[in-house]
């Protein structure tokens, strides 16, 4: 999880670089955030019951390898509906977490265990939105890697 929004949150401190590479305006750079969630929304339940169907480790583990593919590969695009597309794949990818890991959760966590256990894992997303940021910070002020 701590990956998942780290990812996420590294968008926000650096879009003003991202706008200015791409020459766009603040409501492109506003939609940017509302494509990537309009993928990760469609994929979370396709990804549970594909979870269901061929197993959910295997959704998993193929989602993480994928997010980790197009979340890289942003770096690399070369035109604003290049890093558009790569974004909502990264987006959608990130969709394929969620319902295969809460099922697999509950299913490896014993009852009495269960809400210490999902807050544990719910607690992934407070250090993923503060690595995110700090990440994203260092890299653009301290590294000038925009």
């Amino acid at each position: 999880m701590v990956c998942i929004y780290a990812g996420r949150s590294v968008f926000s401190p650096i879009i003003g670089e991202i706008k200015q590479a791409y020459d766009i305006d603040n409501a492109q750079a506003g939609g940017i955030m509302s494509l990537f969630f309009l993928a990760y929304t469609i994929l979370q339940i396709p990804s549970g019951i594909l979870g269901d169907r061929i197993g959910r480790k295997k959704v998993l583990v193929t989602g993480f390898i994928l997010y980790a593919a197009f979340i890289t590969s942003i770096f690399f695009a070369n035109s604003f509906s290049v890093f558009i597309l790569l974004w909502m794949l990264a987006g959608a990818a990130q969709g394929s977490y969620y319902g295969p890991q809460y099922a697999l959760s509950t299913e490896a966590i014993p009852k009495k265990w269960i809400t210490l256990g999902s807050a544990v894992i719910g607690s992934g997303m407070s250090f993923g939105i503060a690595f995110g940021y700090s990440l994203s910070s260092i890299m653009t002020t301290k590294l000038h890697t925009s």
